[in-house]
């Protein structure tokens, strides 16, 4: 006959429950039941309380340790709302989430080269052959008698897991450094408003190496597409995407067809994180529905048909704006008619614009044919802004 085991005394059943626990439940209940009606705060508080009670008399280690892992930031997200502390909380979600947001927007234009996995695949199996062989040798060759001679594949396989994340963080690890030296060597202070100049700045950065690589292949900057009754069909910006690592968005679109077509609708109400600007991230969509853009070309330069080549820019290259930045009457990327009007003065509704704060003016960041991105403040003379729009006058202005 088995043997009965009798209940290990220590452990708390309803049945034996001491009067300290009921009291503890029954507070706990009322705290919540009044604070769900009056403080939000005090009822996120006594849902901790219960959930640090349940952590303390659980008897199973793994739902201890799930309970305390989720309720400080459970807690917290909870918490920052009620007392307004929002930014912090976006912060706090994006440092969390927002490796998701990337991935979402930036893997469908991922390309997967067959090669290259076939060959990380040979690479992975010869090191890991290397690795076996070698650690193989050397604990045939150990004395001591308590060392395990065999070493098997599954040993080798972690050492070379380790040494591939190992690799890659340190790659990590560079990157960080070099974009924090990056911050801290700007020229424009990497804490401007909302963190705006310097985002237009990398993002201009990014629609000049797209320029002059569409430039080197079409002899001249891009212009877009025209038709054969000479209406324009597409803009600049559009010639941009391949450039821009969005082919994937730039193949589904019907080059033949105008941008404003319905086979091409769904593509140009798709947002390019490129073409935006932090400061009007609420300004994402036209009337019309299609997504808009925050920069626009100098229309003395890029205009539908009739793009310059480098070498037609006689003013110099330094001194002569490529794009930049706008406030107003934003229209889509997809536009063929994206374009500016130096000569109207910063700050036109119709032209360039400088939305950023600083210390004692306001600033709007620029592409130099060039290259180079620069901060053009609003107290500018008039003259030397319009002179830096015309490519070609001969007023080689400086300022």
């Amino acid at each position: 006959m088995p043997a009965i085991q009798s209940p290990d005394p220590r452990r708390r059943t309803p049945s034996n429950w001491e009067w300290s626990d009921c009291v503890w439940v029954a507070s706990v209940a009322i705290l919540t039941a009044l604070s769900f009606a009056l403080v939000p705060q005090f009822f996120v508080l006594a849902l901790a309380g219960v959930a640090i009670y349940f952590a303390v008399i659980t008897k199973r280690t793994w739902l201890r340790t799930l309970i305390c892992c989720l309720l400080f930031p459970g807690v917290l997200l909870l918490l920052l709302p009620s007392m307004g502390a929002v930014y912090y909380l976006e912060t706090l979600v994006g440092l969390l989430a927002g490796w998701w947001h990337f991935l979402v927007r930036t893997l469908p234009d991922v390309t997967v080269s067959p090669a290259d996995i076939a060959t990380f695949a040979i690479a992975i199996v010869l090191l890991t052959a290397g690795v076996h062989f070698v650690a193989g040798r050397i604990m045939e060759r150990r004395r001591d008698e308590s060392a395990q001679r065999n070493w098997s594949i599954a040993q080798s396989m972690r050492i070379v897991c380790l040494f591939t994340l190992t690799f890659v963080a340190s790659l990590a690890f560079v990157g960080a450094v070099h974009q924090t030296d990056w911050l801290v060597n700007s020229p424009t202070p990497a804490l401007d408003y909302q963190g705006g100049g310097m985002f237009s700045r990398h993002k201009l950065h990014d629609m000049g190496s797209a320029l002059f690589d569409a430039s080197d292949e079409q002899g001249r900057f891009p212009f877009g597409i025209m038709s054969q009754d000479s209406q324009a069909l597409h803009g600049w910006q559009t010639m941009l995407l391949p450039h821009l690592d969005k082919g994937g968005l730039y193949n589904q679109i019907n080059l033949q067809q105008s941008w404003r077509a319905p086979s091409n609708r769904e593509v140009f109400e798709q947002t390019v994180d490129a073409f935006q600007s932090r400061k009007f991230l609420a300004h994402e969509t036209t009337a019309e529905g299609y997504a808009m853009s925050h920069f626009a070309a100098n229309m003395h330069i890029i205009k539908p048909g009739a793009g310059l080549a480098a070498d037609e820019i006689t003013d110099g290259a330094a001194h002569t704006i490529l794009a930049g930045e706008v406030a107003s009457r934003f229209r889509a990327w997809g536009d063929p008619f994206n374009l500016r009007d130096s000569a109207l003065g910063l700050n036109h509704p119709e032209g360039f614009a400088t939305p950023w704060d600083y210390s004692s003016s306001r600033g709007g960041v620029f592409l130099f044919v060039d290259g180079h991105v620069q901060t053009i403040n609003d107290n500018i003379d008039p003259a030397i802004f319009e002179a830096l729009g015309t490519p070609n006058a001969g007023d080689d202005e400086e300022f």
